[in-house]
């Protein structure tokens, strides 16, 4: 039976690629908290001095008969959207995580297959000398 060694370039390059893909990804979420934070500091601007800000999807209602008008409205659709931003942040972490977890599994894979192909290569190598060799040399 004839063996084909495995040509681990591909894998190789695929891991090399996620884990670039990794570490974009998370210079990404750095530079996304920074955005929420200053998002944030904004809609604080909007906030009279020493007053707390409304909390995350506070309900502000206006409507004509009661004639309801929220005092900071730019604060709290502004502070609504950093929180939904925050909340997107979360999600896009866990996803970076379950990237970083598959990478694993691939170098392992990679470790694996480097182990077979010298296995085979140690196997062709003592076929070589067999056939080279004269039997009453050669003693398995």
């Amino acid at each position: 039976i004839v063996h084909r060694s495995t040509d681990s370039r591909l894998l190789a390059h695929l891991i090399t690629n996620e884990k670039q893909y990794t570490s974009n990804l998370q210079g990404l979420l750095v530079r996304s908290k920074a955005s929420v934070t200053s998002l944030e500091a904004y809609a604080a601007s909007f906030l009279p001095p020493f007053s707390s800000p409304p909390p995350p999807f506070a309900l502000t209602v206006s409507t004509k008969a009661t004639n309801f008008q929220d005092p900071f409205p730019n604060s709290q659709v502004i502070l609504n959207l950093a929180n939904m931003l925050r909340n997107a942040d979360e999600a896009f972490r866990a996803y970076v995580g379950a990237v970083e977890e598959w990478v694993r599994p691939l170098g392992e894979l990679k470790d694996l297959e480097d182990e077979v192909r010298g296995v085979l290569r140690d196997r062709e190598i003592r076929e070589c000398i067999k056939s080279f060799v004269p039997s009453y040399h050669y003693k398995s």
